[in-house]
């Protein structure tokens, strides 16, 4: 009778135009497919929608966790600066508390104590550093040694405040 009827299908993957209609009436058309005959490219269209209506590739997932491995190495870059710098301040922070309460125990002993229980302070606990007076002749130094996650030792001299980072400093 003539009438052309178009499925859903054949309008999403262009069939309309690409098989002149071949569908007509809801049966496929003798003289352009054979009776229960799928076009080959119609399948391929098919499955192509169907995947990429699955989800992700793994292309895509592994560019995705590329992407967040990079940034979170630029993040560890970053990181690893601060925390030292903050590690550096809590031992000098620590040390000059020292140094400040070893000029007052020598301005009423004339001498340094090496025993940080003399000392009139409260030496913080640290998770980093150990904290001593390991050189009280002379001039005199306090360390913070490293422990813990702490990479570096850190000195100041009693007398001058002089700071140094793992070496010993030639303390006037």
């Amino acid at each position: 009778n003539g009438i052309i009827k178009i499925s859903p299908d054949e309008k999403k993957f262009g069939l309309a135009e690409k098989y002149r209609f071949g569908r007509i009436l809801g049966q496929p058309h003798s003289d352009y497919f054979p009776t229960g005959f799928t076009p080959l490219e119609t399948i391929k269209k098919q499955q192509k929608a169907l995947v990429s209506l699955t989800g992700f590739t793994l292309i895509e997932l592994i560019i995705v966790v590329v992407i967040i491995g990079i940034l979170a190495g630029l993040a560890l870059i970053k990181y690893g600066p601060v925390t030292e710098k903050a590690r550096s301040a809590e031992a000098y922070s620590a040390l000059a508390n020292i140094v400040g309460a070893e000029n007052a125990y020598k301005l009423e002993n004339d001498v340094y104590t090496a025993t940080l229980i003399n000392l009139d302070i409260d030496i913080p606990v640290s998770q980093n550093f150990t904290f001593s007076v390991p050189n009280t002749t002379g001039s005199g130094y306090a360390k913070a040694t490293k422990k813990g996650a702490a990479t570096k030792d850190y000195y100041m001299c009693l007398a001058s405040g002089k700071q140094s980072v793992d070496a010993i400093p030639s303390c006037p």
